[in-house]
């Protein structure tokens, strides 16, 4: 690449288990950036980690935790962590609908504070 843009490379992987009723997944996340112009680079790795249970009853529950690691030597790492959890409902095999928190901290550099946000969702899942 020509020395006037950024590089930056991610890769991703997906490890997961689904039965009739619990599905489990783990996802690891990588990133390498540099600058336009810098010799200097930032890494970072995530990890994810979900799980939903369904029931016979039409009724389940959804979580996900997400963590980006941010690389801490340099001044422009982020750091990110998320926790959802929540329920859903499935009326048909067409369609679900899903009602989760959400909980978010994060920063945009390493030497910022922690920000935090709390939402609520409301999720439609079609199927066809």
């Amino acid at each position: 690449q020509d020395d006037d843009e950024d590089e930056r490379i991610f890769y991703s992987g997906l490890l997961g288990y689904k039965s009739d009723y619990v599905t489990l997944a783990y996802q690891f996340v990588g990133q390498q950036f540099e600058a336009a112009g810098s010799t200097e680079s930032a890494s970072g790795m995530g990890h994810g980690a979900y799980l939903r249970v369904d029931t016979p009853w039409t009724v389940g529950l959804l979580g996900r935790y997400v963590m980006w690691d941010a690389d801490t030597s340099s001044d422009v790492a982020r750091a990110k962590q998320q926790i959802v959890a929540g329920l859903s409902y499935t009326p048909i095999s067409l369609l679900s609908v899903a009602l989760s928190g959400t909980y978010t901290s994060w920063s945009e550099l390493a030497t910022d504070p922690m920000e935090e946000e709390i939402r609520v969702l409301v999720s439609t899942l079609l199927k066809f």
